[in-house]
């Protein structure tokens, strides 16, 4: 079985550990999701299906992407790496012609995209209507009863 071989642009087998566990954490860690996911039930009230792009939503998007790069850096802190050492690493993957570990960064980075958390405000904000709703109904049907 041939060895595996590192990518020519990483220094160290630690470097690629730490984009890998970094990347692991972002997109796999299930706290992550939940805070993500939290934030984004409390703060879509203001957010409709209206084409139009309020002032509130930047604000908002401000307090996501300081959640995002709180739990990024909390993370680095646990591993030992700064968010400069991972700058670095994500601008050796940007310069390299690994299209695997592109893709991850790429998902990483949307993550912080505003297009992207803004589509997904817009899809929790229409979820909660809907349960509200749905619930709203329950009540109506049981205070009848």
């Amino acid at each position: 079985m041939p060895a595996f071989k590192l990518p020519r642009f990483f220094r160290s087998n630690a470097e690629q550990e730490i984009f890998e566990k970094v990347s692991g954490y972002i997109l796999g860690d299930e706290g992550v999701a939940n805070k993500c996911e939290e934030f984004m039930v409390e703060n879509s009230t203001s957010f409709t299906e209206d084409e139009e792009h309020k002032l509130e939503y930047t604000a908002v998007y401000l307090k996501y992407l300081k959640l995002f790069e709180e739990l990024l850096e909390e993370y680095l802190a646990s591993i030992n790496v700064t968010m400069t050492q991972f700058r670095d690493i994500c601008k050796k993957i940007v310069e390299s012609n690994d299209e695997s570990l592109q893709d991850t960064l790429g998902f990483i980075v949307a993550l912080s995209d505003y297009d992207t958390f803004y589509a997904q405000m817009r899809r929790v904000a229409v979820e909660r209507r809907v349960v509200d709703e749905k619930c709203d109904n329950i009540d109506q049907v049981a205070a009848a009863c």
